[in-house]
């Protein structure tokens, strides 16, 4: 290739890097709407699987593929935007319901009937749809890699900083164009990318040319012809299929899509929600009318009617939410999760004196003030104050103390229930969390934590699984400040419906016994539930854990640990051995366990798949090819890599998340920022680095350092910081990457040049590289879920060491020679 022909293939890279991971983290938010979250995790693995397939792609076609590379690079990408088109319109069209996979339980014989072979269809074609834009982009990749073993520290650099400024901009272009146009611009930056390959060749030019103005013509009616569709297990669904029921426009932003839906006959919806969920029988008025704001097509936040008008809140008086307002009158009150306002609307009509409200998402705060403000009432009153932040990061820095802390149902039980929170991190509900609540306490304050819960009593199939978490985090915070004995700082109520309202009341001073009458005769009075009281005789799985009893069988399977920061899987409720025994749920509740089942299958998925497209061509492969001394001391080594890298920048994004504030400010950051780090690491391993055993071996000493050694002194440093001013915190988060990225970046290149004399095996080496990280992606989740990220951390080090071991082992075979002609 001459200069300029390079040139263009650098800036092609980086092109069609910047839109893989643009499109790769759209298509996360996408299906996070469409079907379930267990599926953005499916996306992720599903993309890797098609970078390494393509690596097992250009070596058993490489003579053919070979033949042109530079036009096969403009044609590569060209069809890589095409592809991006059909998939977004595919994934509009094709009807695939993840719950739909396996029919209803039959209640007579306890078996499923027989697998949908149509949704198992759909699923695979959805996945095909997914994977082909990432094999293409994979291919085009591996290709520059291939033709240029020795420069590859160029092209490493070009594809890991295309990929940086990729997760950058997602966030931008899904607010400037919502998250389908964010797919949109992925496909004109692939047709960008063949342009530029076109202008290395010097002809070509015009087919790209021509797709970018097509795509800029049509971007916008095609947008407004596509309608996605939540599954039909979500809230949401039934106001696209609904004559009774209402919708509004949708915002898609990088949190959630947003929606806003209600009944037709609204007052029908005096009969629904808070109306009627946690209200007292007692209470003889109407309720009052309500809408919903729905988040990924589910979690709905309540917006009731509000006329700004205390008086028309009596119905707050005979509701379960008042419960702390009886021991703590004029309070000052900090609401973590406004959501539609109800916590709001309690504290005004129990006399507040002040109420400071936390809300993640700013198009919820926007709708409740501003879109929906003559229904709601937009909160203009002067003690009211609305804040847009992250809960747990705005505690963390606010200096204010507060009467009454007040969080309900930040995660919904319509989304409990479906295990589609399973695989997320909940940092509001860990132990950690709970010690800052109470740091901002007023002496005496309480800490009022709200869930929606099973009625035990009711239904005793369904343990209070949420409600005796929070009790056991109670009960482990208090313990780290040296109150072993819980059973005089807690209150259990809760209301008589099936899917009951719990409020789960903390103080750090023990309730007295006047603050213990005052809510125990208000849940009598209401005909509430009393399932923990100090000095009362109660007997219910709440008492036993506060009072140190056996839980007793029905809870022995349940994994009721509390949470930390470094394991923040809150409703994960189930050790992976007890899994088996939880299948029979499925179709009665989608079940608890249905995201770890999902990761089982994705493992399977990705195990199966890797040997098809790694192993078995490899075992196919001529032998003259493939005869390289120590081989698979090779391949050890670069799946190590594909293993620990994934591994370390997963739990990297979680160690960031509450100094950064914003998970997605957490995901782009660190992603950013280690991408491009590590394309520099590359770069500068051209020059540093050579695959000797000395400077391997330094090498992965010094990221045992920085891993073990440096990154708890960050944690320090983040935690003297973290009332620095936002682009100050992203200052010092990239900052504090440019290390871990820059050694990091240096491995693969490094790899790479030590095969430079059998250049036909950099194809494989490119494939085992991206199927491991498929598994990798996997194998982080789980271990993360089951030891915390800490020990992802440490796993990640132990794989890069074994594959420095490996290709350490594999030099000492003998020294690579060219492949013989013919």
């Amino acid at each position: 290739m001459t200069n300029g022909n390079r040139s263009s293939v650098y800036v092609g890279v980086f092109l069609l890097s910047c839109a893989a991971l643009l499109l790769e983290v759209a298509l996360t938010r996408l299906f996070s709407f469409t079907l379930w979250y267990h599926f953005a995790y499916m996306t992720i693995g599903v993309a890797l699987l098609g970078y390494g397939a393509s690596g097992a792609l250009l070596a058993a076609w490489e003579r053919r593929l070979l033949a042109e590379p530079e036009r096969l690079l403009r044609r590569v990408a060209l069809i890589a935007g095409l592809a991006i088109l059909v998939m977004l319109v595919g994934v509009a069209l094709v009807p695939f319901d993840p719950f739909l996979l396996l029919p209803p339980l039959d209640i007579a014989t306890n078996k499923h009937a027989a697998v949908s072979l149509s949704q198992l269809l759909y699923m695979a074609l959805n996945c095909l749809l997914v994977a082909f834009p990432f094999l293409l982009v994979g291919l085009a990749i591996g290709l520059a890699i291939r033709t240029s073993p020795r420069d590859v520290a160029r092209v490493y650099l070009s594809d890991l900083a295309g990929a940086g400024i990729g997760a950058a901009i997602t966030v931008p272009a899904i607010l400037l164009l919502g998250t389908p146009g964010a797919v949109l611009l992925a496909a004109g930056l692939a047709f960008g990318a063949a342009t530029v390959f076109a202008f290395g060749r010097r002809k070509g030019v015009t087919v790209p040319v021509l797709g970018i103005m097509l795509l800029v013509a049509t971007g916008r009616p095609l947008l407004r012809h596509l309608e996605f569709v939540p599954s039909a297990g979500k809230g949401l669904s039934a106001a696209y299929f609904s004559k009774d029921l209402f919708r509004y426009p949708a915002s898609w932003t990088p949190i959630y899509r947003v929606d806003v839906y209600g009944w037709k006959d609204e007052e029908f919806t005096r009969s629904v929600s808070y109306s009627t969920v946690g209200l007292s029988k007692q209470y003889d008025g109407h309720g009052h009318r309500a809408r919903f704001i729905s988040h990924d097509g589910t979690a709905e936040a309540v917006m009731l009617e509000y006329d700004n008008k205390i008086e028309s809140l009596k119905m707050l008086d005979y509701h379960i939410l008042r419960t702390p307002y009886l021991l703590k009158p004029s309070p000052d009150v900090l609401v973590i999760g406004v959501g539609g306002g109800i916590d709001v609307l309690t504290a005004l009509r129990a006399g507040a004196h002040t109420v400071t409200g936390i809300e993640l998402d700013p198009v919820t705060v926007d709708i409740i003030k501003h879109r929906e403000s003559e229904f709601t009432g937009g909160f203009p009153q002067p003690n009211v104050h609305i804040v847009t932040a992250e809960g747990r990061s705005y505690v963390r820095r606010s200096t204010d103390r507060f009467d009454v802390i007040q969080m309900t149902q930040v995660d919904t039980l319509s989304a409990l229930t479906t295990g589609a929170y399973v695989l997320s991190e909940s940092y509001l509900y860990t132990v950690e969390a709970v010690e800052d609540y109470l740091a901002h306490l007023k002496p005496g304050g309480i800490l009022d934590v709200v869930m929606g819960e099973f009625n035990w009593h009711l239904n005793p199939k369904y343990p209070p699984r949420h409600t005796l978490r929070v009790v056991s985090l109670f009960k482990e915070a208090l313990a780290r400040r040296g109150l072993a004995d819980a059973s005089r700082h807690i209150i259990v109520l809760a209301s008589t419906e099936g899917h009951a309202l719990v409020p789960i009341l903390l103080k750090l001073t023990p309730f007295t016994p006047e603050e213990i009458d005052r809510a125990v005769g208000f849940a009598k009075a209401m005909g509430f539930q009393v399932w923990y009281a100090p000095g009362q005789q109660i007997e219910s799985p709440h008492a036993r854990l506060i009072e140190g009893r056996p839980l007793g069988p029905e809870l022995e399977d349940l994994n009721l640990e509390p949470t930390t920061d470094n394991n923040p899987f809150f409703f994960n409720f189930y050790r992976w051995a007890s899994v088996p025994g939880r299948m029979g749920e499925i179709s009665r509740s989608y079940t608890f366990v249905t995201g770890q089942l999902v990761l089982v299958i994705m493992l399977l998925f990705a195990v199966v798949l890797s040997l098809l497209v790694i192993i078995l061509p490899l075992l196919l492969t001529k032998r003259a090819d493939f005869a390289i001394p120590g081989r698979w001391g090779f391949i050890a080594y670069f799946l190590g890599l594909g293993l620990g890298f994934i591994m370390v920048e997963i739990s990297m994004v979680q160690r960031y998340v509450l100094f950064l504030g914003y998970p997605t400010y957490s995901l782009t950051v660190v992603l950013s920022s280690f991408l491009v780090f590590s394309g520099l690491g590359s770069y500068l391993s051209d020059r540093l680095v050579r695959p000797t055993a000395a400077q391997m071996t330094l090498l992965v000493l010094t990221l045992a350092l920085l891993l073990v050694g440096y990154l708890p002194l960050v944690g320090m440093l983040f935690q003297r910081t973290l009332m620095r001013p936002f682009a100050v915190r992203v200052a010092i988060a990239v900052a504090t990457l440019l290390p871990l990225g820059l050694v990091m970046g240096m491995f693969f290149p490094t790899g790479i040049r030590a095969l430079a004399p059998r250049p036909v095996f950099v194809p494989w080496a490119w494939a085992a590289n991206g199927c491991a990280s498929v598994v990798g992606t996997v194998v982080a989740v789980m271990l993360a879920m089951a030891y915390g990220f800490r020990a992802v951390s440490l796993v990640a080090l132990v794989c890069y060491a074994a594959g420095v071991g490996g290709i350490l082992s594999a030099q000492a075979r003998g020294p690579l020679t060219a492949a013989p002609a013919g």
